[in-house]
Parts: structure tokens; sequence; C-alpha cells
């Protein structure tokens, strides 16, 4: 489809919100940003929702203080969590209307607004990304390739939940609203003047993948793990793997022409 491969995004409500909230922490990679009103940011016996994921991409959220189904008092503490951790959220809430309510078109023209304002950048400099598994093993340039759940976690590798608001009793509840959170493998990985920096917690692999609008291919490129300096040279770009992988993705903006495979001890 002949469209800008930077202007994608998900937009929701209710359970189609939730399905938004799940790409912006799953599957970012496609998308530009996320909009998504009267959200639970969760899905049901979801065990993998890694908040910290949310910092990839921006977020405009949208509840309302009358919503039954999903209890504002909930949202607004997930949107502290949010904040704490700088999370590109922007949020609003509407009082005076509940789930589905006329608050949504009222909000149409500003969450349009919102989406004007936002393309994906196909080569951000900064990412964390957060995981249980290998399906959903990276976000952009950065992909795990392997995981070891069973060693100790890293110090700045902390899990985020909070107790639960009860919506019929109006109190809150002492059990973790994220149900026990899968243990994961975390990644923290910037890029500068052909430096790669990263830092790891449970990773036991890692591929970086190489584009020459984030290096100069005629210089050597330097990666670091955790402090230590685990790849030094010149990388090739290879017309066969920009071709691979653009069938893969079909994405015409972010591609790549290399990769590095890093093994971490």
């Amino acid at each position: 489809v002949n469209i800008d491969d930077n202007k994608v995004f998900a937009f929701g409500h209710s359970d189609g919100s939730d399905g938004a909230f799940a790409l912006d922490v799953i599957k970012p990679d496609s998308f530009a940003g996320f909009v998504c009103y009267n959200s639970m940011l969760t899905n049901i016996f979801a065990r993998n929702i890694y908040l910290n994921n949310t910092l990839n991409r921006p977020l405009y959220l949208v509840h309302s203080d009358l919503d039954d189904l999903r209890p504002v008092q909930q949202t607004r503490k997930q949107v502290h969590i949010l904040d704490s951790i700088k999370s590109p959220v922007l949020y609003k809430e509407y009082i005076g209307y509940q789930h589905y309510d006329k608050h949504l078109l009222k909000d149409l023209p500003y969450s349009n607004s919102f989406l004007g304002t936002i393309s994906r950048n196909p080569f951000p400099k900064n990412i964390y990304w957060e995981t249980d598994d290998l399906l959903n093993n990276g976000c952009d340039w950065v992909k795990i390739k392997k995981l070891d759940t069973n060693l100790d976690r890293a110090a700045w590798h902390v899990p985020l939940n909070m107790n639960s608001y009860n919506k019929i009793d109006k109190v809150w509840q002492p059990y973790n609203y994220y149900f026990n959170l899968n243990p994961s493998a975390a990644i923290k990985a910037s890029f500068n003047n052909n430096v790669f920096d990263l830092v790891t917690s449970r990773v036991k692999e890692v591929e970086i993948l190489i584009s020459p609008v984030m290096v100069n291919l005629e210089n050597p490129i330097k990666v670091i793990v955790n402090g230590k300096i685990l790849y030094e040279g010149k990388i090739i770009g290879s017309k066969q793997f920009l071709l691979d992988t653009v069938v893969n993705t079909f994405d015409r903006q972010q591609t790549w022409v290399n990769s590095l495979i890093i093994k971490i001890e």
C-alpha cells in the first residue's frame, strides 16, 4: 500500500485500545505512536506487559471519570508510573462522562491533531526493551537473540507493577494489577558517532541492525556492552541483506544493510 511508513498508528477505544496498547509494549516497530481511549493498559491474563517498553513511542491516552468498566483511579496510578519513568505519554481526563460517551467525539479532533504532529523516527538514538521470549525480542535496531531469565537481574532492571483498584467496593487491594509478571530480560541501548553502548540484564546474545543513516560505514564501529568493548571494526553493507529485510518487513523507511551479532558472557 502506498503509504508513509513513518505515519502508521494504532488507535482504539475500550478493548480496541487494549489492543493498541499491547502493540505499544510488544510490537512497536511499525508504528509512529498510539491513541488509547478508556484503556485498561493491559490485556486480560497477560503476564508480559512491561511498562518500560512505552519509552519507545508516544502515547495519547484519554479516560473519563465515570467509567464503570475501567475505573479512572487505576488509570491515574498507571499514568503516575509512566510519568515517573519519563514515558512520552499525553494524558487527558473528561469529567462527567462514562465509558462509551460523547467525550469520544469531543476529543477526536484533538487526537487527530496529535497524530499530525507525530512521525516515526526509524533510527532512534535510544531504545529500552524488555521481554520474556524471543518472539517479541526487540525494538527498531536492537534485537535480543538469547536470554536467560534464571540469571540475577541487574539492579536497574526493576519490574513495574501496582496494586489493583476494586471498582465494585471502591477500594485498593494488595494484589498486582499486572498479575505475576513473567521474569524478563532487558536492554538499554544507544548510539552516537559510530559507537553503540548497551547495558543488559539477563541477555546472552544481541543483534544490532546497521543503517548508513545511523553510522558512517567508512569508519570503524565500536560496540560497548556493560562497560566492555566487545566489537571494534568496519562493517560492509550488503545489498542482499537490505533486500531480505525489505521483503520481510515491507518497510521502505526503516531499512538495514547489515547486522552485528554480539555474544555476552
